[in-house]
């Protein structure tokens, strides 16, 4: 698996990444995108952004400003979250945990 940004619908977003076992099988991860009717951002999950995905979401959240959460549903994604909140820190710096 790659790591890319997929467009499902006109705001839905869905970003797959890599996430090895024993660093050799990778089962891959993800996390969603979602523009609300505010056209603010919501982050479904945490995932460490590399270069290339971040210019992707920064382009379309106006540089990460638009982010008004970063919500994490399940502990899949605890490795992810403090890279994620250091990327992009919402404006009220909430953490939420499912």
């Amino acid at each position: 698996m790659s790591e890319k940004i997929v467009k499902i619908a006109d705001d839905f977003w869905n970003i797959r990444g890599e996430f090895k076992i024993g660093g050799l099988l990778n089962i891959g991860t993800q996390a969603s995108l979602l523009r609300c009717a505010s056209g603010k951002y919501v982050l479904l999950d945490a995932y460490t952004l590399n270069a290339s995905l971040k210019a992707e979401v920064d382009a379309l959240t106006n540089n990460g400003a638009d982010i008004e959460a970063i919500i994490n549903v399940h502990p899949f994604h605890t490795m992810h979250v403090a890279q994620m909140h250091e990327q992009y820190l919402c404006p009220l710096q909430q953490l939420y945990r499912g």
